[in-house]
């Protein structure tokens, strides 16, 4: 609240609410008692207050015992939870060789002459041409999702980019290259980025929009004495078996043996109409926790068999 009066502010009390359809969800006083005259901005701590998307109301009341004007100016500053945009963060990279067979496809390609030169191109037209004759040995070429810097002799460094959403991954990240030996004899051949997103589960109910690679979703142990290791609700949009999809749990099972007869104790899957509903009892036959639903995934029907036996889920057995 920035407070502005000419009066003693000692006099002066500020009372607030903030509304949600209606009813208070919080409510408090300025504390402006001990604030000289003049103006002055008071903070007012809404610690612990998580709000859902919606819409909400702040009410505040100024009231003093003595005459005179004061201007108080309410702002509000927090920080937004973005629960179903998983986005991209520090620095990842893909090296490989398009020569060797150590790209994506593991395909080598066999050279005529070491005069050979090497077009490629990328995303919205995006194209370099190494060639040594030209003493132009390396470029950096554009993709749709990060930069491919790649040398005359193969060897290249994909480098996805910062903040690039999961969800907006449709494709895979493609380079076309050709090459041509300087004989009338030309070849051409793609370059995939193979990429293995993870996404790491929040305190919060996410959901969860994957990419057109294999996502693996991973529950860390945020709070020991939770029965869902301090994770929410989540849900998986769109969970692809065909893609590889994971779900990495190993954290959570606390005291399991890794022995396959005992895993049902801990782990429990259950479909809920078109959707596969994934459940963790973190101390198995224990008494301290029990079944509590983990994570959803929406428009698919899995056992946990199947989930097992085609490593969609990972328990550390």
């Amino acid at each position: 609240f920035d407070v502005s009066t000419l009066i003693t502010l000692g006099n002066l009390n500020i009372s607030w609410a903030i509304q949600e359809n209606g009813t208070v969800i919080r409510n408090g006083t300025v504390p402006v008692a001990n604030i000289t005259l003049g103006s002055a901005t008071v903070t007012v701590n809404l610690s612990g207050l998580e709000l859902d998307a919606g819409t909400y109301t702040l009410n505040f009341t100024g009231t003093n015992t003595l005459a005179g004007a004061a201007t108080i100016t309410p702002r509000v500053i927090g920080t937004t939870v973005d629960l179903d945009n998983f986005e991209t963060s520090g620095t990842h990279t893909v090296p490989g060789n398009i020569f060797d067979g150590s790209d994506a496809a593991g395909a080598m390609d066999q050279l005529n002459t070491v005069n050979t030169r090497l077009s490629i191109s990328g995303y919205n037209g995006s194209a370099a041409t190494l060639d040594a004759a030209a003493n132009t040995t390396s470029a950096t070429i554009q993709g749709h999702y990060g930069t491919l810097q790649i040398n005359l002799d193969g060897a290249y460094t994909y480098t996805l980019n910062n903040g690039v959403a999961m969800s907006s991954i449709t494709s895979k990240e493609v380079f076309t290259y050709q090459l041509d030996d300087k004989m009338g004899h030309t070849d051409s051949a793609t370059l995939t980025i193979d990429m293995a997103p993870q996404i790491v589960s929040t305190n919060q109910n996410d959901v969860l929009i994957g990419s057109a690679y294999g996502d693996t979703l991973i529950y860390h142990l945020l709070n020991g004495a939770d029965a869902t290791g301090g994770n929410g609700a989540d849900r998986w949009q769109n969970f692809s078996t065909a893609q590889g999809d994971k779900i990495d749990i190993h954290e959570l099972l606390t005291g399991w043996d890794h022995q396959a007869a005992t895993l049902g104790n801990f782990v429990q899957v259950h479909t809920s109409g078109a959707n596969t509903v994934i459940s963790v009892d973190r101390d198995g036959a224990g008494s301290a926790f029990k079944s509590t639903d983990l994570v959803t995934l929406e428009n698919v029907q899995l056992t946990l068999n199947d989930l097992l036996q085609n490593n969609h889920l990972i328990t550390g057995g």
